[in-house]
């Protein structure tokens, strides 16, 4: 390969382990194109290597990229002027640029730009959204250098970084393995640049650590007061290292901040307040200051962490708990830069609390950095092989003699089931499968996933639509916080594109989800919907209320063993629909609709049996449907519940509604104090107060309990954008990460922004917009329509072609002849005529039919079939006209309502049942109250207690609640008024909600709501 990088000028003044860390990637860029690690601990000249690589030795164009936008303009900075100034020499050729997606095709153009710096996010906004320009800008640079690599690797940047395909050089002030996996370096012999903190420290480099004590109240004034009188004590005997000494103090948040900076000042020591929500001046900063200062004494919670290269900056003090060690580490090593001003023998300063963990933290990191090989990419590979090799070939587990796990023959035996579960999404026109198994395998590689087959870093199988991964996952015992066991898990991944669709099936929920964002989409909620046709018995809902507000119950599952045969009820309406599970013929199936997951349920034994080939089967037999699917195959019981809608091109959004009561998730403050909602719902402003703005703000209402119990009020501020072209919300914090939301997921916890986690399970978000006819949940629009449950309502109505009556018993006149006639069957032209003459009145045969009028009834008639154990309690009831009457109706419902005791499965005994019998007469006449009985069947007293024994107490009885009526529900009147709203009355309303008040109650008990209406005489 023809040498390309020069060797750095003799004269520049740099550390003897800057020029090694130079020479080794140059050497490396010289002879390979494979990406190289120089690891060097913060304070130790990080920046001089990248200035002599981008500046001396690089022949084109140098790309530099750092995780932070302050981190960018502070190497921008360095480059441009303050490191050569530093070393003494002149500033290099060329011109040091920032880069923005606005601004770089026009960079591109001029020639004297050497150096771009850009952001992590700058690069990914460029590889996203302008293909082009990212095309250009990878065949114009030489190398890219990426500048604190510690930052916790994510998949998206580093497919930015591996897609420009240039030689790479990454730098990192803490190892760790996933710095190698991400990019792939497998040889770390022979392409990491390893400078310890330990020689470091034995050549004067970087200063050592001592560890001093703020006592034990974690109280921020009395830390605060704690602080002052060491840090005055340690100035005044020039006990520390810089004689123009500064501290920085770490906090929870802004209002710690505020506290300690107010306590600082008022005590003599000149401080300075640092945080995002800052917009004061003075004393409180937004960010970080770039010009001199006074101010000895810097306090923040995450802005000084990284980028601070001030060798002033001698102590620092914990007033909260960093969590995540590289932090920490990053932290500390704010204070351990030396410079030739330093006092000789004088060592930096760490102030915790008494009982404090942090220096326990940072020994065990100073052994860990020596150790380089338990950060090689390949440690948890030799893990798992040592298992491996420590079991039998063959074994005894679970009732069956197996042999050992071979990984060795992967590629044509994966030796694991791959069950019918999968995520499924619609992929976009530029989707690629081999993206997706590149980004997919970045993914597994920094969940701590050992790839297993003959290539560490591809699936086993593959073609051109599917492949799979079988992996190891690794990690720490959950029993443990400062101590590590590992737990070692076979797991697996399958994907597979088939037609439009993408079907990925993973056993530890693993899923490359910036891939899955950008280049596939949603599966359209009706296609999802008819996979369950009318075939299948619905048995399980879960549902989410559309309500948002506090009071209202958030969601539920709807479980029963069919519920079709359950009505349907006007609620219905403002619940969506998040899941759903049924039966058929074909066996169980589940939908998850918010995110597009399917499952088949198979028994144990056949989902470890399940092949690969199996699942590609199945998986086609998904696309097909999904690919055939109609809105008008979808089973009834799904229709019942909102259906999505168009997303609006203009939003007025006016609540929002969090469900954060998830049994996974927990909310934390920055130091990990437990955090209660006391408001999970609020109202939405457009931010600047501009309506036509699709950007909005609202507060949150928590409250932080802290480990000694004590408590304090908590707002967290949220903005959200809403994106038309996409059709949803999208959250940033406003804060920076006061508010954590801790989940537990298959690959164990992880922790994110509330910003972030809301917009990665938007499922729990819930935006009611100000029309009140809209509601957003799930990147769905929902439309409030109450049409069709009211449609379900009326269909239950069931009207007769029969003589038209004019009374429920006939009037006081032909009632008083009826009694001195003592006729023997119910007077014409009646209710009671009409219910026991109709044919087909029920939808069971009657066996037994009792008139229980008059007083203390459970109802007009009870009809009863024994055989097929199904009872109903028939109320009657006449109106005043022949279409709509309210006011009547009103008065059967609550008849009906009253007596619902009866049909519950108690003592409860109805007062004239001992009346239940053939000599018994109804009103004074002839008529019999056993209207009709079979040969022998009871009577009295028995016939209840056989009723509510054989039936009512039975476990499928058929139970129904019957409104007899004439003149009070017109069916074609009602049909009317919901069809055209212009029809609806107060009445028509008044009765609707009756209606669903009745059978929603009735469903409760088990029993089904009929309705019989009779023609009214007029």
């Amino acid at each position: 390969m023809k040498q390309v990088f020069k060797e750095v000028p003799a004269h520049l003044s740099l550390w003897q382990h800057q020029r090694d860390a130079i020479d080794f990637a140059i050497e490396h860029l010289n002879h390979t194109t494979s990406p190289s690690l120089i690891r060097m601990p913060t304070g130790t000249g990080k920046t001089g290597v990248i200035a002599a690589l981008a500046m001396c030795s690089c022949p084109g164009r140098t790309l530099i990229l750092t995780p932070w936008v302050n981190l960018r303009a502070q190497i921008a900075s360095a480059l441009t002027g303050t490191f050569w100034r530093r070393i003494g020499q002149v500033v290099p050729r060329g011109r040091v640029e920032v880069v923005l997606p606005s601004n770089l095709a026009n960079l591109l153009k001029q020639s004297d730009v050497t150096v771009m710096v850009a952001s992590f996010a700058a690069l990914n906004d460029i590889r996203i959204n302008d293909d082009a320009a990212y095309r250009q800008l990878a065949s114009e640079i030489e190398l890219v250098l990426v500048d604190e690599g510690h930052y916790e690797p994510a998949v998206e940047w580093g497919q930015s970084v591996k897609g420009l395909n240039t030689r790479t050089v990454l730098l990192t002030a803490t190892p760790y393995r996933n710095d190698l996996k991400l990019f792939r370096i497998s040889d770390p012999d022979s392409s990491v640049f390893q400078f310890t903190h330990k020689e470091a420290e034995e050549k004067g480099i970087l200063r050592k650590v001592d560890f001093s004590s703020l006592g034990s109240s974690a109280d921020i004034s009395e830390m605060s007061k704690a602080f002052i009188g060491l840090w005055k004590s340690h100035k005044s005997s020039k006990n520390l290292p810089a004689p123009a000494a500064r501290a920085i103090i770490c906090c929870d948040d802004a209002e710690d901040i505020q506290v300690a900076v107010e306590i600082l000042n008022a005590n003599g020591v000149k401080s300075i307040g640092i945080h995002d929500t800052f917009k004061l001046g003075g004393n409180f900063r937004k960010d970080v200051p770039l010009e001199e200062l006074s101010a000895e004494v810097w306090v923040h919670q995450r802005k000084l962490a990284e980028g601070l290269d001030d060798s002033r900056f001698c102590c620092v003090a914990f007033f909260g708990r960093i969590n995540n060690d590289r932090r920490l580490i990053q932290q500390i090593g704010r204070i351990v830069r030396t410079s030739t001003d330093d006092r000789p023998g004088k060592n930096a300063m760490v102030m915790v609390l008494k009982d404090s963990d942090v220096e326990s933290r940072w020994l065990a990191y100073r052994e860990f950095e020596i150790d380089t090989q338990i950060y090689r990419a390949d440690h948890f590979r030799k893990v798992v092989d040592g298992l491996l090799r420590s079991q039998p070939p063959v074994e005894y587990f679970d009732g069956r003699f197996r042999r050992r796990f071979d990984p060795s023959v992967l590629s044509t035996n994966p030796q694991v089931g791959i069950a019918p579960s999968v995520l499924v999404r619609v992929v976009s026109p530029g989707f690629r499968f081999t993206d997706y198994i590149d980004q997919c395998t970045d993914t597994l590689n920094l969940k701590d996933a050992i790839i297993l087959g003959p290539d560490p870093n591809k699936p086993c199988q593959s073609s051109a639509g599917h492949a799979v991964w079988v992996y190891a996952s690794v990690g720490n015992s959950r029993l443990l916080d400062s101590s590590s066991l590992y737990e070692v898990t076979l797991e697996a991944h399958c994907a597979a594109v088939i037609g439009d669709y993408l079907l990925i099936s993973d056993t530890a929920g693993a899923y490359p989800e910036d891939l899955l964002e950008t280049s596939t989409s949603a599966v359209e909620p009706y296609r999802l919907s008819s996979l369950f046709d009318g075939s299948f018995r619905m048995t399980n809902v879960a549902v989410q209320s559309s309500v948002p507000f506090d009071s209202v119950i958030r969601g539920a599952e709807l479980r029963g063993s069919d519920l079709g045969k359950i009505a349907a009820s006007l609620t219905d309406r403002i619940q969506i629909c998040r899941a759903a599970r049924g039966a058929a013929k074909s066996g169980w199936r589940y939908v998850g609709f918010q995110r597009g997951r399917i499952r088949q349920d198979l028994p144990d034994a056949l989902r470890r049996t399940h092949s690969v080939a199996d699942f590609l089967n199945w998986a086609q037999t998904v696309e097909a449907s999904l690919r055939t699917a109609t809105p008008s195959a979808i089973n009834p019981v799904l229709t019942r519940f909102l259906q999505p809608s168009s997303a609006p091109s203009f939003v007025e959004p006016r609540v929002l509604s969090l469900d954060l009561q998830q049994s996974q998730i927990k909310l934390l403050t920055n130091a990990g104090e437990s955090i209660l909602a006391k408001a999970l719902s609020s109202e939405i402003s457009p931010r600047g107060g501009e309506k036509a703005s699709n950007s909005f703000g609202c507060t949150l209402e928590f409250e932080s309990i802290s480990s000694k119990g004590k408590s304090r009020a908590l707002k967290v501020e949220l903005e959200l954008d809403y994106q038309p072209s996409k059709g949803r919300f999208w959250f940033r914090s406003v804060q920076s990460n006061s508010l954590q939301v801790e989940e537990q997921n298959g690959t164990g916890v992880v922790r994110r922004s509330l910003a972030e986690y809301l917009n990665r399970n938007q499922e729990y978000v819930l935006i009611g917009l100000s029309n009140g006819e809209m509601v957003y949940q799930g990147r769905k629009f929902y439309a409030i329509d109450y049409s069709r449950a009211e449609t379900s309502l009326i269909e239950k109505i069931k009207t007769f072609a029969v003589p038209a009556v004019y009374s429920e018993k006939g009037d006081a006149a032909a009632l008083k002849i009826a009694k001195t006639a003592k006729v023997k069957e119910f007077l014409p032209n009646t209710l009671f005529r009409a219910i026991v003459n109709t044919k087909d009145l029920l939808p069971f045969e009657i066996e037994t039919l009792v008139c229980d009028d008059l007083g203390t009834e459970c109802a007009d008639f009870v009809a009863v079939n024994f055989t097929t154990r199904q009872l109903a309690f028939i109320h009657a009831k006449v109106g005043s006209s022949s279409g709509i009457s309210a006011s009547a109706f009103h008065d059967v419902v609550s008849q009906a309502l009253k007596n619902l005791v009866y049909l519950s499965p108690g003592r409860a005994m109805p007062e004239g049942v001992s009346s239940w019998t053939s000599v018994k007469k109804w009103n004074g006449t002839a008529v019999p109250r056993l209207v009709k009985k079979p040969p022998g069947g009871l009577e009295g007293k028995k016939l209840w207690e056989s009723i509510r024994k054989n039936i009512i107490g039975t476990a499928n009885a058929q139970l129904y609640v019957v409104l007899a009526t004439s003149g009070c529900c017109n069916q074609k009147i009602l049909r009317k008024a919901i069809e055209n709203p212009v029809r609806r009355t107060a009445e028509t309303g008044q009765l609707m909600h009756l209606l669903d008040a009745l059978n929603g109650t009735a469903g409760t008990l088990g029993a089904q709501l009929e309705i019989l209406d009779f023609p009214r005489m007029t």
